[in-house]
């Protein structure tokens, strides 16, 4: 029997998603750091109730996006991410999906390739233009223009899928992501058993952990499998699934490779795998933790690594159940508050409503003005750059790190013009000077091909790079 929702809250009682406000998802990852930016430099020029401080701070426990029903959207799933791998939670009851990413998953290879020297067309164009021949100008200067190449996008690793068997009616549900500790949780009750999933995208230890938890023992009972389209293929190997592909456009623009390793650790109950599925039996608790690597070689991307990327994956998992969930999650919040605390900005009194329902008083006719709400928009602004963007990293896309594309709108690429540099306004006047080093190392990396670029396409000195960029 599929459960269906019911809530105390007789106002949030009917079945279905949950219909939010874009609440600054990818839509509004720019409107994120823009507000992030002009608060922090009102905060500057004295706004009551900053605070800017190098040494970890203890942040209000409202620091916290909660809903109270389920989505089927991915636009209303809740992000994580360790600068490097990346998670969006949908919070299903019966039926959960976690839609995963890795920052290096791009079609490639390396295009495109200087064709010729374009420096004697400049000087007609520059004729034109002095003629007033403007429309000429343009025309000539667009025809030297390579074929638009898309789409070479940035790609999903692709989802993992849950399915439990419940019986009965779900109550109590509600979905959250603190910002202060970076971890989603779910949690319903059915019956007299109550139910916790937690994710979490731990920088430490570089691996996704999926903790789920029953207030009854032998209460867990579900089997998980894992989705990609394109090329992508998946084994069982000892309580563990390994998936392997490569990032391309159909058969075209084939680029980086990589594996991912998904493995089952439960507390009593038994854990087999078959037919590419994961199958969890009367457990009192089970672990899934999931590693990443791929072959692309930052330093120089038309020679991938030479490595056994399923063994890499594999061995990230090993040191990872050594440690337990426990560890890992502790591990991974002090990484996480060590930035996150840095600042703390006190706004309003904390509201016991839901976040929807916040979001909604500023819609009505006579908006219900929210200052606290506000704090926290501030605060997930600040949460999306330092979750998306750490040293050793690439920097944050055009969608943070997250997509659940194999063609990205625009790519969700760089586009270095404006909107790459726009990520980072936050990044200083923040206190996240380190969420900012992935952007200046990729300038750097930039640096050998944009001299090249001039001096064979324009015959000049220096340095030269379109508007848009990838990995």
């Amino acid at each position: 029997m599929k459960p269906t929702y019911q809530s105390k809250d007789k106002t949030n009682a009917t079945q279905g998603d949950e219909v939010i406000p874009n609440f600054g998802w990818t839509g509004s990852w720019l409107d994120c750091t823009r507000l992030c930016w002009r608060s922090s430099k009102a905060g500057e020029t004295g706004l009551s109730g900053v605070n800017f401080n190098n040494r970890p701070r203890r942040t209000s426990r409202g620091a916290t996006i909660a809903m109270v029903r389920q989505t089927s959207s991915w636009e209303q799933a809740l992000p994580l991410g360790n600068g490097r791998i990346g998670a969006m939670v949908f919070g299903g009851i019966g039926k959960e999906i976690i839609q995963l990413n890795e920052e290096s998953i791009w079609a490639g290879p390396p295009v495109p390739e200087i064709t010729g020297n374009i420096s004697s067309t400049i000087d007609q164009a520059r004729t034109l233009l002095f003629d007033g021949k403007y429309r000429a100008a343009q025309e000539l200067m667009q025809a030297t223009m390579p074929a638009r190449i898309s789409p070479r996008s940035y790609q999903t690793l692709g989802q993992m899928n849950f399915n439990f068997p419940f019986e009965g009616t779900a109550t109590d549900y509600r979905r959250d992501l603190n910002l202060d500790t970076a971890i989603a949780t779910t949690q319903f009750s059915i019956g007299e058993v109550n139910y916790i999933r937690e994710v979490l995208a731990c920088p430490v230890n570089q691996v996704i952990a999926v903790w789920i938890s029953a207030s009854k023992s032998g209460s867990i009972s579900f089997d998980a499998s894992v989705f990609r389209p394109g090329n992508f293929s998946v084994q069982t190997l000892d309580n563990t699934l390994v998936a392997t592909g490569q990032a391309s456009q159909g058969d075209k623009h084939k680029g980086v490779k990589f594996a991912a390793a998904y493995k089952a650790v439960a507390e009593s109950g038994s854990v087999s795998s078959k037919d590419g599925q994961l199958i969890i039996n009367n457990a009192d608790a089970v672990t899934i933790y999931i590693a990443v690597a791929t072959d692309y070689n930052r330093d120089d991307t038309a020679a991938p690594l030479q490595k056994d990327l399923a063994t890499e994956c594999l061995s990230t998992i090993s040191a990872a159940v050594a440690k337990g969930y426990q560890s890992i999650k502790g591990e991974s919040i002090a990484a996480h508050q060590k930035l996150f605390r840095r600042v703390e900005l006190k706004l309003g009194q904390p509201s016991k409503q839901t976040t929807l329902n916040r979001l909604k008083d500023y819609r009505k006719k006579e908006p219900v003005i929210d200052p606290n709400l506000e704090a926290l928009y501030f605060q997930y602004g600040r949460y999306l750059l330092i979750t998306s963007s750490r040293p050793g990293c690439l920097p944050a896309n055009l969608q943070g790190i997250w997509c659940k594309d194999l063609e990205a709108p625009w790519n969700s690429d760089y586009h270095i013009n404006i909107n790459a540099q726009m990520n980072y306004w936050p990044a200083e006047t923040c206190n996240l000077s380190e969420c900012h080093t992935p952007f200046f190392d990729y300038l750097e990396r930039l640096v050998p091909a944009g001299q090249q670029t001039a001096k064979d396409l324009y015959g000049c000195r220096g340095f030269f790079a379109g508007h848009t960029s990838d990995a």
